[in-house]
C-alpha cells in the first residue's frame, strides 16, 4: 500500500508525463531558449510549422527565425520579460526553413531557476498566416 507521500509523488509524475505529451504533440510550435536565444527544446508542432527537424533547431538561435524587420521587437520583448514585466500574447512574424514569412500569434514566458534567476524563455507560436489572408 502506498503512503500518502508516495501517492502524491505518483500523481505529480503522471501529470508531468501528461503535460510532456501535450507539449510534444501540440500542433502549435513550442520552443524553449536560453537567455542568449539558443534553442534547447523544439516540439513536433515547431518541426511542422518551421520545417526544421529538432536536431537542426537545437543547433540554432531564435534569431535565425526572426525576420530582419522584427529584430528590435524581439530584443525589446525579451529584455522586458527578463526584467520581470508580464507580456501577453501578441502577433509577430517568423521565418520558416523555406524562407517563407509566417504570421504568428506568440505567447512567451520567462523561465527561472530555483533561486528565481531568469534562465530562458518558453514560447508557444501559432501560425495565423492563412487566417490573415482571408
Amino acid at each position: 500500500m502506498n503512503t500518502p507521500e508516495q501517492a502524491e509523488r505518483m500523481r505529480v509524475e503522471e501529470n508531468i508525463r501528461r503535460l510532456a505529451t501535450v507539449v510534444r504533440d501540440s500542433n502549435d510550435a513550442i520552443t524553449i531558449q536560453d537567455i542568449s536565444g539558443q534553442i534547447n527544446a523544439w516540439n513536433r508542432g515547431a518541426e511542422l510549422m518551421y520545417g526544421y527537424s529538432e536536431e537542426e533547431a537545437l543547433q540554432m538561435n531564435i534569431w535565425h527565425l526572426t525576420p530582419h524587420g522584427k529584430v528590435e521587437e524581439q530584443e525589446n520583448f525579451t529584455r522586458r520579460l527578463l526584467e520581470g514585466e508580464k507580456i501577453s500574447s501578441f502577433e509577430t512574424q517568423r521565418i520558416a526553413k523555406n524562407g517563407r514569412v509566417l504570421d504568428v500569434w506568440l505567447t512567451v514566458a520567462k523561465l527561472v531557476d530555483d533561486a528565481g534567476k531568469p534562465v530562458g524563455l518558453a514560447s508557444t507560436e501559432r501560425d495565423i498566416t492563412a487566417r490573415k489572408k482571408t
